[in-house]
Parts: C-alpha cells; sequence; structure tokens
C-alpha cells in the first residue's frame, strides 16, 4: 500500500484550528495583526540599525540578524495559516508542505544557534570589556553570522531529507496548524525511529547545550553585575541583557517543550500552544522588547523619524510663512544630544575659564647717563648753584619739561666752563 500511495498525490489537512468553527473569525484577526505586527516590527528594527552609524555593533549586528529569521519564521507560517481561515480550504499539498517545513527549521535552528552567539557577545561586553574589541571584531562577528545560516540550514536539510524518504498516505490529518516535524512523523506510514533519533540529538546539541551554555553566560554575567558599587551602574548593566533574557525564555522553553517533551508522552492542544509562543508570539515580541528598553534604539528611532519630516517639510515649504519654527520630530531627536553638548560644554567652560586681562603695568623709564639733581633759578650770580652727579643705581627722580626748559641756558652755560677746563 506504501508503495502504491507514493506514486499518488499526497495531501495534508490543517485540521489545528478547526475545531472551533465560531472562532475562526476572531482566529483570522489575531494572525493578522501579528503577522503584520512582527513583519513591521522586525522591518523598523533593521531599518534603524542600518541607518544609524551608531549603532554598528557586535549586539545589534546580530540583532539584525534574528530580525532577518523572524521575519522567515512568521513567513512561513502565519500566511498559509491566514489562507485556511479565510477559504476554509484546509488542505496544502506535499511540496508545499516541505517547503514551509525547510524554511521554517531552518530558521528555528539559527535563531537557537543566534540566541547563544548573543548571550557569549553580552558575557564578552560585561565580563572582559577590556579585550571586547578584539574578540568580537568585525571579522568574528561576520563568521559567526555565517557559520549560524549555515548550521541552521543544514539542520534544516538533515530533518527534510529524512521526513522526504518516509512514506505518507494519500489523505493526511495533520492536528496543527503549519508542517512541523512532530506532527508529520505522526502522520507518517513508515518507521521513524531514525528520524526520532536523529531529532532526539537536534534537540540535545540545538536546544539543551545552547541552552546550558546560554545559562552559564548569564550567570557569569550576574555574578560580575553584582560586584558593581555603583546602583546606576548595576540598574544599566541589567537593563542590558533583560531584554535578551526575555527573549531567551520564550524561546527556548516553547522549543525544549515541543521537542522534547513527545518522547516521554503526546499531548497536541499543548503542542499547538507552545509552537504558537516560539513561532508567533516570539517573532512579535523581539521588536518591542529591543525597543522600549533599549534607550539607543529609541533615540535612533527619534532620530530618523525627525530626519524624514525635516526632508518632508524642506521639499515642500509653506510660502505664506516667513519664519517658520523648528519641527517637533527633530528637537526631541536631538533633545538628549544638546542636553549632552550643554553639559560638556559647561564643563570645559569651568575648566578653562579665561582669567581677567592684567592691569596695565607702567614702562620704567628709562636711565639717563647724568640725572640733574638740582636746577639753578635765573639771576645774575655766579657761579650757579647746580652740579651733576654721577649715574646712581636707583631710578633718576623725574623732572617736568617744563622745568629744564626753563633753566636750559643757565645748563649749557655751565657745561661749555667745564669743557674748556679739561
Amino acid at each position: 500500500m506504501e508503495g502504491n500511495n507514493q506514486s499518488m498525490p499526497i495531501i495534508f489537512y490543517m485540521i489545528g484550528l478547526s475545531g472551533h468553527p465560531e472562532l475562526q473569525p476572531f482566529f483570522f484577526a489575531i494572525f493578522l495583526i501579528i503577522y503584520i505586527a512582527a513583519l513591521l516590527g522586525n522591518i523598523v528594527i533593521t531599518t534603524i540599525i542600518t541607518s544609524d552609524s551608531r549603532l554598528h555593533t557586535p549586539m545589534y549586528f546580530f540583532l539584525v540578524n534574528l530580525s532577518i529569521m523572524d521575519i522567515c519564521c512568521t513567513t512561513a507560517a502565519i500566511p498559509k495559516i491566514l489562507y485556511i481561515i479565510l477559504s476554509k480550504d484546509t488542505t496544502i499539498s506535499y511540496s508545499g508542505c516541505m517547503t514551509q517545513l525547510l524554511i521554517f527549521t531552518s530558521a528555528l535552528s539559527a535563531e537557537l544557534i543566534l540566541l547563544t552567539v548573543m548571550a557569549c557577545d553580552r558575557y564578552v561586553a560585561i565580563c572582559i570589556p577590556l579585550h571586547y574589541a578584539t574578540i568580537m571584531s568585525r571579522r568574528t562577528c561576520i563568521f559567526l553570522a555565517a557559520a549560524v545560516w549555515q548550521l541552521g540550514f543544514l539542520n534544516s536539510m538533515m530533518h527534510t531529507s529524512l521526513i522526504l524518504r518516509l512514506t505518507f498516505c494519500q489523505h493526511n490529518i495533520l492536528d496543527h496548524f503549519f508542517c512541523e516535524i512532530p506532527p508529520l512523523l505522526n502522520a507518517a506510514c513508515s518507521d521513524t525511529y531514525i528520524n526520532n533519533v536523529v531529532v532526539i540529538m537536534a534537540d540535545f546539541v540545538l536546544g539543551m547545550a545552547c541552552f546550558t551554555l546560554t545559562v552559564i553566560s548569564y550567570t557569569y554575567i550576574i555574578l560580575t553585575i553584582l560586584k558593581i558599587r555603583s546602583a546606576d551602574k548595576k540598574k544599566k548593566a541589567f537593563s542590558t541583557c533583560a531584554s535578551h533574557l526575555t527573549v531567551v525564555s520564550l524561546f527556548y522553553g516553547g522549543v525544549i517543550y515541543t521537542y522534547v517533551r513527545p518522547v516521554f508522552g503526546k499531548n497536541p492542544e499543548a503542542d499547538k500552544v507552545m509552537s504558537a509562543v516560539y513561532a508567533v508570539v516570539s517573532p512579535v515580541l523581539n521588536p518591542v522588547i529591543y525597543s522600549l528598553r533599549n534607550k539607543e534604539v529609541i533615540n535612533a528611532l527619534k532620530k530618523l523619524l525627525g530626519r524624514n519630516v525635516i526632508s518632508e517639510s524642506e521639499g515642500q515649504p509653506d510660502p505664506s510663512e516667513c519664519y517658520q519654527t523648528p519641527v517637533a520630530g527633530a528637537q526631541h531627536a536631538q533633545e538628549d544630544e544638546e542636553e549632552e553638548e550643554q553639559k560638556q560644554m559647561s564643563n570645559i567652560q569651568m575648566q578653562h575659564t579665561v582669567p581677567p586681562p592684567p592691569p596695565p603695568q607702567r614702562l620704567p623709564q628709562p636711565k639717563a647717563c647724568y640725572s640733574v639733581a638740582t636746577l639753578p633759578e635765573a639771576s645774575g650770580t655766579w657761579p650757579p648753584a647746580a652740579h651733576i652727579e654721577e649715574e646712581e643705581t636707583h631710578a633718576p627722580t623725574p623732572v617736568l619739561y617744563s622745568q629744564v626748559n626753563s633753566k636750559l641756558p643757565w645748563t649749557c652755560l655751565y657745561l661749555k666752563i667745564l669743557m674748556r677746563r679739561s
């Protein structure tokens, strides 16, 4: 029967959301809102980081990769869910199911590894800050990102190729809302022992091992933060890692529960709920958590919005106004930068205050060869009662020009007599 059925077209029926027909409009609205929010949120995060040079750091570089993976996860699953709810056609072809499985599993596996890489990046930044620039260089970040994508794709190819070897009936019922490994293995008509072994090995490596490394990294981070004496620095360090911890808890919790728990039992309803956590909820929360808890991303978003508003206002000026007020968006976008610049300028002015200019000093009088001590009055007596003293070490007594001018004839006559005697 298996060999004959393999030549027939294989069809899968998705009945994960068919158990509550009255809730179909509600499900459609919820999934549509979630998909639009996840798509726009991750696109905005990617645009902000790529457009702002201040965010070109390893942490935000990995965040861009995380946003791309979230877009792949939601795009692989949610559009088909919306189509099934809207058209009430629950069928999906064999090739469509395998394509959905390949894309979703590749993005899911890569995200598991990427979260561990991001945890190691935070460990180096907080515990070994002096060597951060050397360890997390541009070349290292690109190599890690490429390795993450390749490992995720290889893991997905391995699981997809093993599922392609399985035999399915012509009509298969999947009690799920998208094609995933556990429901496909339950619907297979052939032996799935090898598939189960590979799934357990992959869960151990990508799930438990990555989760253990992430926990160890954050344990060292918390111990390092507790040694900080300043309360403000502690708060800043915790806020940096709080968003990452939230994403890690949601994502790893859902994946481990879905892929590890079926070994001990089966609960389709619980599997659907946990699959929705890491396939639908987590991609929506990633942009919200990183944007609301990160001041740098908020400032970059304000700057981007302010730049767009200014460019639009400059492109279409209002001729009725002679003077236009500054754009409010630009003011809010540059508010923090202006405050920091004012603080820096005030500190510089306090440290480098220009002293007042010194009072003008009176230049010293030049020393004369001879100083006139006493000049006689203009009278007929002879000899005049004036004499010339040799130059002294102290400064000469200043004589008014009017006094010298009035006694000049006697001075000249006295000097001529002295020259004749010599």
